[in-house]
């Protein structure tokens, strides 16, 4: 496969893909979307900085030009491109509330009942600040014996949906750094099921996670897992011989 626009925070690795004729990211679409910034798995980076942020100004169009309808909503989803996981308390708002509009069973292009259009017009709110997040693009690589890595799997439910964050803390003798790596959430299921129940489902996604991004992460030292939970019943349930 033949690897397109090429970018870099780094000016001297820049201008040595520029003498190689390698196929570069275009200066003009970089200066549109904001000085040293550029689109990068979905979110806005700035190569000056070198943080991620989400970049809000399209969607924002979309909502204040379009009806407030089922339709609508789904096509603003459609949008937001996601993979890293660095959003994902952002976008599971929305997610639950898709999951009203079928619950409702409201037409297509008919008005948000009262209720649906009071949390759309919420989300919208938050998302005219998301564009203030800023996430650090640099895992930083721990390679000295005394250098210690954690890694720490948050996880939790509610009664409309579940999660995990995965965190990469690192002690180094520059300090002490704390980076998120990855987030996953689902929307729970309207069947009747129990919150342990659910954040035992969250446990196994932020298990799932760990694995993934230990086999990314490769660290040259030993790195230490810690899992934290406020439900001491998932705490007895892991602990337990019995399947769950």
């Amino acid at each position: 496969m033949d690897l397109r626009k090429w970018i870099s925070n780094d000016a001297n690795l820049m201008e040595q893909w520029k003498k190689e004729k390698f196929d570069m990211y275009p200066v003009d679409k970089t200066v549109c979307l904001g000085i040293n910034t550029t689109k990068v798995l979905g979110l806005s980076w700035d190569t000056h900085e070198d943080y991620l942020t989400l970049d809000t100004r399209s969607l924002l169009e979309f909502f204040s030009v379009d009806k407030n309808t089922k339709r609508c909503i789904l096509q603003a989803v459609g949008r937001i491109f996601d993979p890293l996981g660095l959003i994902t308390h952002f976008t599971i708002r929305v997610q639950c509330l898709i999951q009203d509009l079928w619950s409702e069973k409201i037409p297509w292009d008919d008005p948000l009942l009262p209720h649906i259009e009071k949390e759309r017009k919420r989300w919208c709110e938050e998302l005219s600040h998301s564009e203030n997040l800023k996430i650090p693009r640099l895992i930083p690589d721990s390679t000295l014996e005394e250098d210690i890595v954690e890694l720490h799997n948050f996880y939790d439910a509610s009664k409309k949906a579940y999660g995990a964050a995965v965190y990469l803390k690192s002690r180094t003798r520059n300090g002490i750094s704390a980076k998120i790596v990855t987030s996953k959430s689902r929307v729970a299921l309207l069947n009747g099921v129990t919150l342990p129940r659910l954040e035992l489902l969250g446990a196994l996604i932020a298990t799932r996670l760990t694995s993934k991004v230990g086999k990314i992460v490769n660290y040259k030292i030993p790195c230490v897992q810690y899992d934290w939970t406020d439900s001491k019943i998932v705490i007895f349930w892991i602990k337990g011989s019995k399947p769950r």
